[in-house]
């Protein structure tokens, strides 16, 4: 016994199963390439703590240089201030006033330098928030801004985005997969499998017969003129030969059409097929008065032969119209 929606057989695709074998292994070497990344973004974090270690102690190196600069060109240039009070009184040289201001002039040049190097500095690790680091030093002209922690950042951001993708993609194609799965599509018992354990299909055969035990009626097929003289509501006799039983029974619906519609889908040239007055093209549906009685499925099996014997009407208008009225009578 099988219940709606449960997986009665599981259909095989290569192609697909091939797909979704390409899908895992392409999600797994994202994977890969996103821990590796990682660890390149671990190890520039390490590479910039250590060049933040050192441009701390440059920057503090630069720092007393400058305050150390300031306080040599201040005396420095104090004292080119008291040697040229002491030219204009007679007590010093013209030369000492010139050294004396040469060497304010270069204390002062140096330590504009120092001040403008120190700003920079500040003003680099300020924007850089620890991506990047200058490894600038002493000799003008030698330093550089090294640090790739953004572009390794973005690249791990990048590959996030390609495996949720590529795990989106697997999930899809698992889900092809259960799609592909045929199931139960109303509660019942699994007759038979006519194919054996990975057999190949093609489409439109059967592999699976499935009995609905719960809605018992009968399909009785009836030819073209004797549809005519059946009508819904009618009672009918339903005779069972292999039970030697007769059980009571009323027609729910009266179908002429389907018979051809679904032999038109069967043939390979479409078109007009003629059908003699003989053939059983309509088909009756006839309910059992008392479900009752044929509660008992293991008896009353699907697909049981029976004989319906119906109640005939008129196919004369009149003769139909005054065997009503006279049955009204009655």
């Amino acid at each position: 016994t099988v219940k709606a929606g449960e997986t009665v057989v599981q259909l095989i695709d290569s192609a697909l199963d091939r797909e979704i074998e390409l899908a895992n292994l392409e999600v797994q070497e994202r994977k890969a390439k996103l821990n590796f990344a990682k660890k390149k973004q671990l190890e520039e974090l390490d590479r910039l703590r250590s060049y933040a270690t050192v441009e701390m102690k440059n920057l503090e190196q630069t720092r007393i240089t400058v305050e150390s600069l300031a306080h040599q060109y201040r005396s420095a240039d104090q004292n080119h201030q008291r040697l040229k009070d002491l030219m204009s009184k007679g007590f010093s040289t013209a030369n000492k006033v010139e050294e004396a201001e040469r060497l304010s002039i270069t204390l002062k040049r140096d330590l504009d330098v120092r001040r403008v190097e120190l700003a920079s500095r500040i003003e680099l690790a300020t924007q850089s928030a620890g991506k990047r680091m200058y490894t600038g030093n002493e000799t003008i002209g030698s330093a550089d801004i090294v640090g790739s922690h953004a572009e390794i950042e973005a690249e791990v951001r990048l590959l996030e985005h390609e495996i949720l993708l590529s795990q989106q993609r697997y999930i899809a194609q698992l889900k092809q997969r259960e799609f592909d799965a045929v199931k139960a599509p109303f509660d019942g018992t699994v007759l038979d499998l006519p194919r054996y354990d990975n057999a190949f299909v093609k489409k439109g055969e059967v592999i699976a017969i499935i009995e609905q035990r719960k809605d018992r009626h009968i399909n009785a097929w009836l030819n073209q003129d004797e549809v005519l003289k059946v009508g819904i509501g009618d009672e009918a006799i339903v005779y069972i030969p292999a039970l030697n039983e007769s059980l009571s029974g009323r027609v729910v619906e009266v179908d002429r059409t389907s018979g051809f519609v679904q032999e038109q889908y069967q043939r390979q040239n479409l078109g007009y097929a003629w059908r003699g007055s003989t053939d059983r093209s309509a088909k009756v549906k006839v309910q059992f008065s008392d479900i009752k009685k044929v509660e008992d499925f293991e008896r009353y099996r699907s697909g049981l032969p029976v004989v319906v014997v119906f109640e005939q009407r008129s196919t004369n208008s009149l003769l139909s119209t005054i065997k009503k009225k006279l049955g009204t009578f009655l």
